[in-house]
């Protein structure tokens, strides 16, 4: 029986299974560092991505991000903040609490879809069809 080493996209996968672990459990993550990454992305919960302390992106949703484990910021990105969201640490939840600062090329403002309150784990379990 050989020993085989794990592929690069194994460890990528582990180690992303240990930060989302770290976010449930220990410290919420900023609504700045999670974002829509570009202006054809639906803004709406299933398609948050967070930015890692090693400025890697990834899709919080699990099926996502195993779909497209290399992301970049696009044209557009917005943060949750951005959108209007805040933490609630009571709830431990992301909450939709003020009016979208996002807007398209046109200058109108680009709203917020679906859900406007959601926990980290609600996206990490989420459709990737959306809600």
């Amino acid at each position: 029986m050989t020993n085989r080493l794990p592929t690069a996209r194994e460890l990528r996968q582990q180690l992303d299974d240990i930060h989302d672990s770290l976010a449930k459990r220990i410290v919420p993550i900023h609504t700045e560092n999670l974002i829509i990454i570009n202006m054809w992305d639906r803004p709406c919960m299933h398609l948050v991505c967070r930015i890692l302390p090693s400025e890697r992106i990834i899709y919080i949703n699990k099926q996502l991000r195993k779909e497209y484990p290399v992301l970049k910021k696009g044209e557009g990105w917005a943060s949750l903040k951005d959108y209007g969201f805040i933490y609630d640490a009571n709830k431990n939840k992301y909450i939709k609490k003020h009016k979208s600062k996002v807007k398209y090329s046109d200058g109108k403002i680009r709203e917020w879809q679906g859900l406007t309150e959601f926990s980290y784990d609600e996206i990490l379990n989420s459709s990737k069809y959306g809600d």
